[in-house]
């Protein structure tokens, strides 16, 4: 374990410090899921499924109360959005690189309401229990190859009725081409020599093989829908699934 966390974090450092220098790093935009989710939170539904929200549907949306955390952060867009609609938001990050940029950035434009810092993949979440609202992981949760760990660490934190969502590469996902399994058992995989994308090459994650899979690893919680995303936008076809519910 002690070396999978070496061979992590080395290569999420190097990631984000090749980055072309400047303000945060990753997207310049916030997940389109996360912004529906959290705009959804406190909308009530009529019988025939549609949103009960007549007169309110704008206040519903925003001046929220409560603490957020992102897990993976990598970029401060997510963090940014939910700072907007009023939680008070902290991020977490392997790579100091993307940390330091972040805090400058923050800094440099006074913006409050979001704390960012340094945590190590597969470690303890240096929170209290019951201490957030609504924790976030997108694009990143499954490089915690303890996910069983990690998802017990995610249901201390969050308060009661408190929510969640996470992404996971489906199997129909075009990077499912270039891995090779370190752990059949345990499906832990990494991405190949081939990888496209030369960053990542030889980084650690946890692959969920399917839905009931998913839906088994949060046990712990209640009120969960997996959905999933697909686009052939990109040159390499996207797929995830998505999973949200609360404790």
């Amino acid at each position: 374990m002690k070396n999978r966390k070496k061979n992590s974090t080395f290569i999420w450092n190097k990631y984000y410090e090749d980055f072309e220098k400047g303000d945060w790093l990753g997207n310049q935009y916030p997940n389109e899921f996360l912004i529906r989710f959290v705009s959804n939170l406190r909308k009530k539904y009529t019988n025939s499924g549609y949103f009960k929200d007549k007169g309110n549907e704008i206040k519903l949306k925003k001046n929220f109360n409560g603490n957020a955390l992102e897990i993976g952060f990598g970029g401060l867009a997510n963090l940014m959005m939910l700072r907007s609609k009023g939680f008070n938001c902290h991020g977490i990050e392997v790579s100091e690189n993307a940390v330091k940029r972040s805090k400058s950035y923050l800094k440099r434009n006074n913006l409050k309401k979001i704390k960012t810092s340094v945590w190590e993949k597969n470690s303890r979440l240096p929170f209290e229990d019951n201490t957030f609202d609504l924790v976030v992981g997108l694009q990143c949760i499954y490089y915690n190859t303890d996910i069983k760990f990690i998802i017990k660490e995610i249901k201390r934190v969050i308060k009661k009725n408190g929510k969640f969502i996470f992404s996971f590469f489906s199997k129909n996902h075009g990077y499912m081409k270039y891995i090779d399994v370190i752990n059949r058992d345990k499906n832990i995989i990494k991405w190949s020599n081939k990888h496209p994308n030369k960053r990542i090459v030889g980084s650690q994650l946890y692959h969920a093989k399917s839905k009931e899979n998913l839906n088994k690893l949060f046990k712990y919680f209640k009120n969960k829908k997996i959905f999933t995303f697909e686009t052939d936008q990109l040159p390499i076809f996207q797929s995830w699934w998505y999973i949200t519910g609360k404790k």
